[in-house]
């Protein structure tokens, strides 16, 4: 099923081949017919006039050589080279299900971002272009969704400005490593080209540096032109990388009342006074980013 899905084309010039050869043999109907149906008489019945007869007969030559061929083909080519893909798609899963989790939370949190900002990109995608990377902290829920299927619910809270810059280079860079990897030349083509096309997505090069002094002190509003084609585009590459994976995580924000932002900076601040140690952790990822 395989070969005929990649090779549709070399899959209908076999099928035509082994008519042709059935046509210019001697087999007997597979069924004792009184009448045979149409369809049998043509794959099975030998023309009669010499000119057709001679010209089955050369057309047989062809046909049986490449049928002989195409069965050579798929024996010494074919099957172990897709042992090899798939060899190579378990060596690489950990790294693509990384790519892909990356992309949806990215996905996720500007889906989130036009929704508060109230940005109507159901009814027009270009309404994303006025999205505002705000440099401050957006309280949600997570939803976490495992091929499809809700897993679990937590608190969440994310920075639209440093964290698309972030989930930007964690893209880039598991990507970057992908490609690197000596395996990456038995990996199937589609793979290797949705990474390709993840690498020079225009998105990623719209987010802004969070480093940037400009930036970081708010001395600008910052927005992305175009960003809701680039989005569009990049969802698109999302959805098919997801078609190599056994398991796709997913994130859905959810957005929560300005009563459930209390209590949930509450239970941040209980937890960091019962586990000091937390806060040094946050500290030093922020000092990486």
């Amino acid at each position: 099923m395989l070969f005929i899905k990649r090779h549709k084309i070399l899959t209908i010039i076999f099928v035509l081949g082994i008519i042709l050869m059935l046509k210019n043999s001697t087999i007997p109907y597979f069924y004792d017919f009184y009448e045979p149906p149409t369809i049998v008489a043509i794959i099975f019945n030998r023309p009669t006039s010499d000119f057709f007869v001679g010209l089955i007969e050369m057309v047989n030559i062809f046909a049986s050589a490449y049928v002989t061929s195409l069965v050579f083909f798929y024996m010494v080519n074919f099957l172990p080279a897709i042992k090899q893909e798939e060899k190579t798609r378990k060596l690489i899963a950990p790294k693509l299900s990384s790519v892909y989790s990356y992309m949806s939370h990215l996905i996720a949190m500007i889906e989130h971002a036009a929704e508060t900002q109230t940005l109507e990109i159901n009814k027009s995608i270009d309404a994303l272009d006025n999205l505002i990377f705000y440099n401050d902290l957006t309280y949600c829920k997570q939803k976490n969704l495992i091929n499809g299927k809700e897993n679990s619910m937590i608190d969440y809270s994310y920075n639209l400005l440093k964290d698309s810059d972030k989930y930007r280079n964690l893209i880039l860079k598991t990507c970057d490593e992908l490609v690197a990897l000596p395996c990456i030349t038995y990996c199937n083509e589609n793979i290797v080209q949705i990474i390709s096309k993840i690498q020079l997505s225009e998105m990623l090069k719209l987010f802004y540096n969070s480093n940037d002094k400009i930036i970081k002190h708010d001395l600008v509003r910052p927005t992305c032109y175009q960003l809701g084609i680039y989005f569009q585009e990049f969802k698109s590459m999302h959805y098919e990388l997801g078609n190599f994976l056994d398991e796709k995580r997913d994130y859905k924000f959810i957005i929560i009342t300005e009563e459930e932002r209390e209590k949930q900076i509450k239970r941040q601040q209980e937890l960091l006074e019962k586990h000091p140690e937390l806060l040094k952790i946050i500290l030093l990822q922020r000092e990486d980013q």
